[in-house]
């Protein structure tokens, strides 16, 4: 099986970019589920439809802020929903250096578990001050963040649509002249 491509630089915009892969796949590689987790994990196909509506929900609420607008309010609401939800299955727990960690339940929460841990990395991510970096590619319109220095990244990946694009305008430019 092949590796998949993870180029979002946060897991609920590759959560959200994997759309088309295999659930327990893609939760595994972006690290919202372990491989432990994953086998007492089968989502059944009510949980794969709420999977694919949430992917299609945070599209919606990533793909307008990479656009510099403001996410529709039912679209917030919705997210704030499945949030308040996913809640119950929260457990603190004390680590090894004194800290407390947030935790879901994976034995309570199911096959949701992936659903709960995607809400709870996109929130993360749309609560923070680094919204800003949240890019869509020109090209292909998958999401990305945009870690560089001076936020100037302007492709999902340089070697596959920045190339192409920089071909098809060398292209026209020499086809002019």
């Amino acid at each position: 099986m092949p590796e998949l491509e993870l180029i979002g630089g946060h897991p609920a915009l590759d959560f959200v970019n994997l759309a088309e892969e295999d659930a327990l796949r893609v939760a595994i590689a972006i690290g919202l589920i372990t491989p432990h987790e994953a086998q007492h994990l089968l989502p059944s196909k009510p949980e794969l439809t709420h999977l694919g509506d949430l992917r299609d929900l945070l599209r919606r609420i990533f793909g307008a802020v990479a656009n510099e607008q403001r996410p529709a309010r039912e679209d917030l609401d919705s997210l704030a929903h499945q949030a308040a939800f996913a809640a119950r299955y929260i457990q603190l727990q004390p680590t090894r250096n004194g800290n407390i960690a947030k935790e879901f339940d994976a034995a309570s929460s199911g096959a949701a578990l992936i659903r709960y841990r995607a809400v709870d990395a996109a929130i993360a991510l749309l609560t923070s001050e680094e919204l800003p970096r949240i890019k869509s590619c020109p090209a292909c319109a998958w999401l990305f963040f945009d870690a560089s220095k001076n936020r100037s990244r302007r492709w999902c990946r340089m070697e596959t649509c920045g190339s192409a694009n920089k071909s098809r305008r060398y292209y026209r430019r020499t086809r002019e002249a």
